[in-house]
């Protein structure tokens, strides 16, 4: 199946995918926004335990694009992208079920669900755009359009939250996630599947492997850099929410 590089198949790829992601920040990230209130104020979990279970759905992410990208290689970028929506609902399905046990399992989950699926939609969107404009057409589908809806959506996030109404902002999210699932299923494949054309995708551990050379030194910096920034504007984005709640009778 040859690369929908130009043309209307190319375009539609695009658009669902632009549509897809923004649908994503939007609003299925009004309940990520306010999980740590919810699981300080209403499931009573401590600072420790909430930083546990960030760190588990860290693992989970890295779990989840060193799996998916191997399987979007091997399987299909379509396919990985649609597992990978499912498991995601699934796993967010599971936490409006009452207590911690749900939670405990469900938000690393979703995480490794998100991060196998997210090889596959960045693939998707480079091998749509057409290569003269390739750059930008890519961050305007995953970074520049997607940073605009939550300007409105996350403040009726917290109009919601304040009126105990957490449990909404979940069922949004696997809606969300249910319509991003349909929309992936007009999506066109865009490469050939590497055992369909006769080749052997190298095991993860090879890749790893030439990535780690020396000679990659540039790249291993760029891995670097991005992991710092992962690591303080995650680290941030979790606890602000956590920091600037006044408990009741409280000065601060």
């Amino acid at each position: 199946m040859p690369r929908p590089e130009r043309g209307p198949t190319a375009r539609r790829n695009y658009v669902l995918l632009l549509a897809m992601n923004t649908l994503y920040t939007g609003l299925c990230g009004m309940w990520i926004m306010f999980f740590p209130l919810y699981a300080s104020q209403s499931l009573g979990l401590s600072k420790t335990t909430l930083g546990l279970l960030y760190t588990a759905s860290e693992v989970g992410i890295l779990t989840g694009n060193l799996a998916g990208g191997v399987l979007a290689d091997t399987l299909g970028r379509k396919k990985v992208l649609m597992a990978s929506l499912s498991a995601s609902a699934l796993a967010l399905a599971s936490m409006l079920l009452p207590g911690r046990v749900p939670v405990y399992a469900g938000f690393p989950a979703y995480f490794l669900a998100v991060g196998l699926g997210s090889p596959a939609i960045h693939a998707l969107a480079l091998e749509s755009s057409p290569r003269r404009i390739q750059g930008t057409l890519y961050m305007l589908a995953v970074r520049v359009a997607p940073s605009l809806p939550p300007l409105a959506t996350l403040p009726l996030a917290g109009y919601l939250y304040e009126q105990g109404m957490y449990s909404l902002l979940l069922v949004i999210g696997v809606a969300t996630l249910a319509l991003q699932l349909l929309l992936a299923t007009l999506l066109t494949e865009t490469e050939t599947v590497s055992v369909q054309a006769g080749e052997v995708s190298q095991p993860v551990h090879h890749v790893l492997r030439r990535v780690l050379r020396v000679g990659d030194k540039w790249l291993l910096l760029l891995v670097a850099a991005y992991g710092l920034d992962m690591l303080t504007s995650n680290g941030l984005e979790w606890y602000i929410p956590v920091y600037t709640w006044k408990r009741p009778g409280s000065r601060r």
